[in-house]
């Protein structure tokens, strides 16, 4: 009889230690960690899993900022929120929940994620790292999948491993993690020739295929490891709805172990993401995200350099702007009031068409105003950025504020974005 590994209560000692980590973090930096999820759209299936998520994120301390937005949210709209999540030192960890809208590039929005926040492992930077065995965030199901298949085997070097599924999700990077542990790795996918012959091999078997029922009891030969990631909705012949995996669990009774479908790796993935926003927090809180380790850097060769910035400031700006996600917004001008301060360096040239003042600040706010912008984060960020544009700029914080969105007063959003001073600039100044 083959041993089922239960994922559900690995996850759940697992949740233990992190809900613990989480207590001792918040008992020596006073931070607490928090986790940014992003839903755009109703997807039934996303819900449920942002659900999840969200329950499990509170339930170890780690604090949630969910963010849920219409499905027709533009691809802009969703940038400058992330850009916002990447510019916040109190966001660690970044979550985008797939799949996206159709208007919406998935592979853009995963790679403008702060690669320090990005609790998915999905951006291209931690893709690599994992790649060159140079560590960084795992994505969540591979990472949970090596942690079940620890429970039953001690030693990986040599063993033959299959995974059938060539995802960037999951078959890719499982198969990574499984040569850094020294086996000997075979990838394959639903059309691969010969396939069951090629199982037959395997002393571990990873399935990640979206295949219900795909696998079989005589694929696998007695004493291996099986790892089912399939989760498939299907309907008995009774009428009722049931989750099944990509291997047929009844017929694995001569494997070594099997995960059960629900109950394997399903419960590891939301826990592994847990594990990620911890780690996220930590590394930032010892070295900072890529962004604040840029503003940091900026300060340092301000101060070096003796360079002194100058301050414009705009304040309670009005503009009509098409803003808002309810209905009775769509289609309505409604009032904004703008702040900015920037952070300016002085132009070489003493030139005023070198240099940004307050109607280029105004000018920059009514253009946006004259686009369809769901959020006032967007809002502040697109704002924020559209002003660093300008090479002199180095810093700018953005509040606006939408008077009489709550019963209870204003709706405020405020963003600061800044970046590092250019090498080249700072040598012209210091000569």
């Amino acid at each position: 009889m083959a041993e089922k590994i239960d994922g559900k209560a690995i996850a759940e000692d697992l949740s233990a230690g992190i809900a613990a980590d989480v207590r001792a973090f918040v008992a020596e930096t006073g931070v607490v960690p928090a986790l940014a999820v992003v839903l755009v759209g109703d997807d039934p299936a996303s819900q449920i899993y942002v659900k999840r998520k969200l329950e499990q994120t509170r339930k170890v301390g780690i604090r949630s900022l969910e963010h849920r937005l219409a499905v027709e949210t533009s691809e802009a709209d969703l940038l400058a929120l992330i850009q916002a999540f990447n510019a916040d030192p109190a966001v660690h960890g970044i979550l985008v929940q797939l799949p996206l809208p159709p208007q919406i590039n998935a592979i853009r929005i995963l790679d403008a994620i702060d690669p320090a926040k990005d609790v998915d492992g999905f951006h291209p930077v931690n893709v690599g790292r994992l790649s060159s065995g140079a560590g960084g965030l795992v994505p969540c199901t591979p990472l949970g999948c090596m942690m079940l298949l620890d429970k039953v085997i001690d030693d990986f070097r040599g063993l033959k491993a299959v995974v059938i599924g060539k995802s960037n999700i999951v078959g890719k990077p499982v198969a990574l993690l499984l040569l850094e542990r020294e086996c000997t790795v075979e990838v394959t996918h639903i059309l691969t020739r010969n396939l069951p012959e090629i199982v037959r091999t395997a002393d571990i078997v990873v399935v990640a295929a979206g295949s219900p029922g795909l696998v079989r009891g005589d694929w696998v030969k007695p004493g291996a490891v099986v790892i089912d990631v399939g989760i498939n909705r299907i309907v008995d012949e009774d009428g009722k709805p049931r989750l099944v995996g990509d291997v047929v669990f009844a017929e694995m009774d001569h494997a070594r172990a099997v995960t059960p479908v629900p109950g394997g790796v399903g419960p590891m993935t939301i826990a592994c993401l847990l594990a990620n926003t911890m780690k996220a927090a930590r590394n930032q809180s010892r070295g900072g995200s890529a962004g604040h380790r840029a503003l940091s850097a900026a300060a340092d060769v301000e101060s070096e350099a003796n360079i002194k910035l100058r301050t414009v400031v705009v304040r309670d700006l009005s503009v009509a702007a098409d803003i808002g996600v309810h209905a009775h917004e769509i289609g309505r001008r409604q009032v904004l009031l703008v702040s900015v301060t920037l952070r300016v360096r002085p132009s070489l040239s003493d030139r005023l068409d070198e240099t940004i003042d307050y109607t280029d600040v105004v000018t920059a706010a009514q253009s946006l105003a004259n686009e369809r912008i769901s959020l006032i984060e967007s809002f502040a960020a697109r704002l924020a950025a559209a002003c660093l544009r300008h090479p002199l700029v180095e810093e700018a914080d953005v509040l606006i504020e939408k008077p009489g969105a709550l019963v209870s007063g204003l709706a405020a959003a405020r963003i600061v974005l800044g970046r590092p001073l250019m090498a080249e600039h700072g040598a012209r100044q210091l000569a």
